[in-house]
C-alpha cells in the first residue's frame, strides 16, 4: 500500500472517530441537561402536565432527538439514557408536533396521568357534549393554543351544520330561532361563528368581557406563539411569532371585514332545551337557538381572594396596560406565570414601587426564565417579594397583610392585581347539565 493510502484511511478513520467521539460527547451532554431539568422540575412539584402533553413508549423510541428539536417550548422535551422523555411537563401547552415529528410513532399525546387525573367534558367525536346539540371546542375541551382551538372550532361547527342540514325547522325568518350561540369570543370562539357564517347559519356569538379571549388580557407586547391556520372568511394566517398588539388588531380587522355578530358583556347563566331548541338565559336578555358552541376555556371566572375590601375600585384580576400604573404603589398577589409577568412589567414602569405576596415559602412554579427575571428584579431592588403571607384586608389606600405568625401589617398600595388563578366553571358546565369524566393517561 502506497504512503498516500495509508494517509488517506488514517483521514477516515481520524474523522470517523472524531464524528463518533463528537456524538458521543453531545449526547452526553443533552443527557445532563435533560437530568437537571428533570431534577429541577421534580424538586419544584411541577413534573405533572397541566393538560393535553405527549406520552413516549421508551421500548419504541429510536432516540433520533426529532420531538426535542420540533417542540417550539424549550426544556420540555429532551433525551435520557438516549430516549425520549418529558422533562419539563408543567411547561408542555400541547402543541403535538413531537407526536408528527416521531419517525416511529412512540408518541402519542394524551390527558392527564396515572397519578393526577384531569376533569374535561364527555365529549364525542364531532364534539357533542353529553347534551344533545350541546357543543365544546377549545381550552375547554383540554385543547390550548391558539391554533388547535381555531382548527378544533371550525370542526365542531362543520358538525354542526351537518347535524342542521336536513332539519326543516330551519328558516330565514328574524324571528325564528338562531341556528346556533356560540358562547365565548376567544379564538375558537371566532373561529366557529367565522365558520358558521362561512356556512350560512344564523349565529350569534356572546362573550362576558370582550372579544380577544386571554389573548387580550396578556401585558403589553406579550409575545404569543401559534402555527399557520386558515380563518373562516378571511383566509391562511402565518403567524410564528408575533406581539398581543399585532394579533388583536388582525382580529380586529377580520371582526370588521366578516361583520360578525359579537354581543360583548353577555354573560351566559343558562340553557334548557324545549324540545324545539335552547331557549338560553343570559344577563342582557334570552337567545332561542337550536345549537350551542362553548368555547369559554377552562379558567372560568377568577379565583377570589375571599377578604373584606376585594370588590373595591382599586382591586382587578387582570393587567392590560401596563403604563397606566407608572408611578403607584402596587400590590401582585400570587405566585405563578401570570402574578410574576405581571409584576416584571410592572416594575419597569418609571417610578413605579411594586410588592408581590405569596402565600408560599418559594416561588417556584413559575418557568426559569421568569424566576431569573424575578432574582435579577430583586436584586436590583426594582420589586419588593414577600413570602409566606396572606392578604386580610383591602381598603382604598391600604392593604393588611398577615405573615405566619407575625403581626397583621398595613402597606401603604393604591392598586391591587389579584393573579391566583381561575376556577374551572365546573358549576355552569353542571348547571347546563354536562356530563365530566376525569383522563388518567388517555389518548
Amino acid at each position: 500500500m502506497t504512503v498516500e493510502g495509508i494517509l488517506f484511511i488514517i483521514a477516515i478513520v481520524t474523522i470517523i472517530g472524531f464524528g463518533l467521539w463528537h456524538s458521543w460527547w453531545h449526547s452526553k451532554r443533552i443527557d445532563k441537561r435533560s437530568r437537571e431539568i428533570l431534577k429541577d422540575a421534580q424538586q419544584r412539584g411541577m413534573d405533572e402536565p397541566p393538560s393535553l402533553h405527549p406520552k413516549i413508549d421508551v421500548d419504541v423510541c429510536i432516540g433520533s432527538g426529532s420531538c426535542v428539536r420540533d417542540c417550539p417550548e424549550q426544556s420540555v422535551l429532551g433525551l435520557i439514557s438516549g430516549r425520549g422523555h418529558l422533562v419539563g411537563a408543567a411547561d408542555c401547552i400541547g402543541h403535538g408536533r413531537c407526536a408528527a415529528a416521531c419517525p416511529v410513532d412512540a408518541i402519542s399525546l394524551v390527558f392527564g396521568t396515572a397519578r393526577r387525573g384531569v376533569d374535561l367534558p364527555e365529549l364525542a367525536g364531532d364534539f357533542e357534549t353529553s347534551v344533545a346539540g350541546m357543543y365544546i371546542a377549545g381550552e375547554l375541551g383540554g385543547m390550548g393554543l391558539i391554533a388547535n382551538a381555531f382548527e378544533q372550532a371550525v370542526q365542531a361547527m362543520d358538525a354542526i351544520a351537518d347535524g342542521l342540514g336536513d332539519d326543516e325547522n330551519r328558516n330565514d325568518d328574524e324571528t325564528a330561532p338562531l341556528d346556533v350561540v356560540v358562547v365565548g369570543a376567544g379564538p375558537a370562539g371566532l373561529a366557529g361563528t367565522l365558520r358558521a357564517k362561512e356556512l350560512g347559519l344564523r349565529c350569534v356569538c356572546i362573550d362576558q368581557n370582550t372579544w380577544g379571549g386571554a389573548v387580550r388580557n396578556y401585558p403589553r407586547a406579550k409575545i404569543v406563539m401559534t402555527r399557520r391556520i386558515r380563518v373562516p372568511l378571511y383566509g391562511p394566517v402565518k403567524l410564528r411569532r408575533t406581539s398581543k398588539e399585532a394579533l388583536l388588531e388582525l382580529w380586529d380587522s377580520i371582526v370588521s371585514l366578516t361583520g360578525i355578530d359579537i354581543r360583548n358583556e353577555t354573560q351566559l347563566l343558562g340553557a334548557k332545551h324545549n324540545g324545539a331548541y335552547f331557549e338560553i338565559e343570559t344577563n342582557r336578555g334570552n337567545f332561542h337557538a337550536r345549537r350551542i358552541l362553548l368555547a369559554i376555556g377552562r379558567r372560568g371566572t377568577p379565583r377570589k381572594l375571599r377578604v373584606p375590601g376585594e370588590d373595591g375600585f382599586n382591586v382587578t384580576t387582570r393587567l392590560i396596560d401596563p403604563e397606566r400604573w407608572a408611578g403607584l404603589k402596587i400590590l401582585v398577589v400570587g405566585g405563578g406565570d401570570v402574578a410574576v409577568e405581571s409584576a416584571l412589567t410592572l416594575a419597569a414602569q418609571e417610578g413605579t414601587q411594586v410588592t408581590l405576596a405569596h402565600r408560599g415559602s418559594v416561588i417556584n412554579r413559575p418557568k426559569a426564565e421568569l424566576r431569573r427575571r424575578l432574582a435579577a428584579a430583586q436584586d436590583r431592588d426594582e420589586l419588593t417579594l414577600l413570602l409566606k403571607c396572606s392578604v386580610t384586608e383591602i381598603e382604598p389606600t391600604r392593604v393588611h397583610i398577615r405573615s405566619g405568625d407575625e403581626p397583621i401589617q398595613a402597606l401603604e398600595i393604591d392598586q391591587v392585581f389579584v393573579m391566583i388563578g381561575g376556577q374551572l366553571p365546573t358549576q355552569l358546565l353542571n348547571t347546563l347539565g354536562i356530563r365530566m369524566v376525569t383522563k388518567y393517561g388517555e389518548k
